[in-house]
C-alpha cells in the first residue's frame, strides 16, 4: 500500500531530523513541562550538532540539558553534561556561553549545597556576562543573591 510506504518514509525521515530540528522539539516538551521528552530530544541535538562539528551549538544544548537534569533531581546527569560543555566551551571564546556554562555549575553547586564552588561559579560568570552583551545577567544577580541569603 501507498500509505505504508508513506508512513515509512516519514519514519525514516524523522530519523534523519536535523540537530535544530531536535532543539526545537526538545524546546517545545520543555515549555510543556514534558522534562523527559525535552531531555530525549535534546540528546538528539547534542548528538546531531556533535556528529556536524558544531561545537557551540553542542555546548549550548549541553547546557540546556544539564538544567533539565537539575530540575528533574538528576544532578549526575547534570554534572556531566555540564563537564562535557565545560571541555568543549574552553576552545570556544564566546563569553555569553561561557556565562552560561559557568552558571549551570554555579545553580548545580547551589542545589548539591556546596556554596564555595557556587559562589566562585556565579561571581565569574557574572564577569563573563558583563564581558559580553548577555541580556539575561540580572539573573545571575539574583542566583548570587539568594545564594548569599541561603548562606548566611
Amino acid at each position: 500500500m501507498q500509505s505504508d510506504s508513506v508512513l515509512a518514509a516519514s519514519s525514516v525521515v524523522a530519523e534523519k531530523e536535523s540537530p535544530q530540528v531536535y532543539l526545537d522539539q526538545g524546546w517545545l516538551a520543555f515549555q510543556r513541562g514534558e522534562l523527559e521528552q525535552g531531555v530525549t530530544f535534546w540528546q538528539k541535538a547534542a548528538e546531531g550538532f556533535r556528529d556536524a562539528q558544531k561545537p557551540q551549538e553542542e555546548v549550548e544544548v549541553l547546557i540546556y540539558l544539564a538544567h533539565a537534569y537539575q530540575l528533574m533531581g538528576r544532578y549526575q546527569n547534570s554534572e556531566k553534561s555540564l563537564a562535557v560543555a565545560a571541555i568543549l566551551g574552553e576552545k570556544l571564546s564566546d563569553p555569553n556561553l561561557r556565562a552560561a556554562l559557568l552558571q549551570g555549575l554555579g545553580n548545580l553547586s547551589v542545589a548539591l549545597g556546596s556554596w564555595d564552588n557556587a559562589s566562585r561559579s556565579l561571581n565569574e560568570a557574572l564577569r563573563f556576562a558583563r564581558d559580553g552583551v548577555i541580556v539575561h545577567s540580572w539573573l545571575l544577580y539574583k542566583t548570587i543573591w539568594r545564594t548569599s541569603i541561603i548562606r548566611a
